[in-house]
């Protein structure tokens, strides 16, 4: 018995090492405005269809990159510090939010011509649904739902963090804040039972959600750690931690198998969900302020306030 158990013990570690030296993240290049130097990195996005990437900048500056190539395709100069960048699901548009104007623009992205703008104040995160009609605009202590095609407000929750999502099957909406996670419907905006995050996971201030695409699992994001929400469980079933810096932004992969990071450590995670495992993106020389992945679900871009956007690929 002794023996199988040591040829197991053996097996199991030579797995792991296989495991390990298959993934394997690889720098494809940097994007870099190189006609303006202070462009820091805010955020960074993918067109729908993986074929362009947007970038937002400090300086008001959103650009249009061929993902291909790095090439620039276009530049929008906007008022204000760009804070924020995102595709609609169409990907017929871009849309920018200036922290300083305190307004969110719509441009077309085949001429870059503004077509729509609206007031929303703050540090905001912005999420779409499926269909695009609707926007969550998302800052400290308030969401707002925007009808997306006119610019209206359409409802008010004063609560939660800096981020939110719809479910998948977009009837609710949700947040976090403390540690605390809260949920609205979004047809009435009637407020759903708070779920209180406790156990495993010992945060008491989320920063940051981010839902799987299957609507399993939500990751919870604190100062320097994560924690995995199973939204069936209601309860977190990992923790990830030992980020050596404050954590700056999270992202799922597409099919749910990864976990992307941002950190003001200079560097990147990629997690590997089901097993916890994971591999440091480094090369930026300031934090890593936004991540975001492709459609393909291999490639994915880190935004820097070294000025610069990197686009990584995964080889197994």
């Amino acid at each position: 018995m002794f023996k199988t158990i040591l040829i197991l013990s053996i097996c199991s570690f030579f797995m792991v090492g296989i495991w390990a030296e298959e993934l394997k993240v690889e720098e494809v290049r940097t994007i870099k405005n190189i006609n303006d130097y202070e462009n820091i990195m805010n955020c960074v996005t993918f067109s729908p269809d993986g074929k362009l990437i947007a970038t937002a900048c400090a300086s008001g500056v959103l650009t249009l990159w061929d993902a291909a190539t790095g090439e620039e395709v276009r530049q929008i100069k906007v008022k204000g510090n760009l804070h924020h960048v995102k595709f609609t699901p169409d990907g017929e548009s871009v849309v920018g939010v200036a922290q300083g104007e305190g307004k969110i623009y719509f441009y077309h992205v085949k001429d870059g011509k503004e077509y729509l703008g609206f007031v929303a104040h703050g540090d905001i995160h912005l999420t779409f649904n499926q269909k695009g009609d609707r926007l969550l605009v998302a800052r400290d202590n308030r969401i707002s739902l925007f009808d997306a095609k006119i610019g209206k407000e359409l409802m008010v929750f004063k609560a939660g963090a800096g981020y939110a999502v719809f479910s998948p099957d977009e009837k609710t909406i949700i947040s976090g804040k403390g540690n605390k996670l809260f949920f609205w419907n979004a047809e009435t905006g009637k407020e759903l039972p708070q779920w209180k995050v406790t156990s495993k996971c010992p945060q008491k201030d989320i920063r940051q959600i981010a839902l799987s695409k299957d609507g399993n699992f939500l990751a919870l994001s604190a100062a320097r750690m994560i924690g995995l929400w199973d939204m069936h469980k209601k309860e977190v079933v990992k923790v990830f931690d030992g980020f050596k810096g404050l954590i700056r932004d999270i992202a799922f992969s597409p099919n749910g198998e990864y976990l992307l990071v941002a950190n003001d450590d200079n560097t990147a995670r990629l997690i590997t969900v089901a097993t916890g495992k994971y591999v440091v993106c480094a090369g930026h020389t300031h934090w890593v302020n936004y991540v975001a992945f492709s459609p393909d679900g291999l490639t994915f871009a880190t935004a820097g306030r070294d000025k610069t956007v990197k686009v990584w690929k995964i080889v197994k």
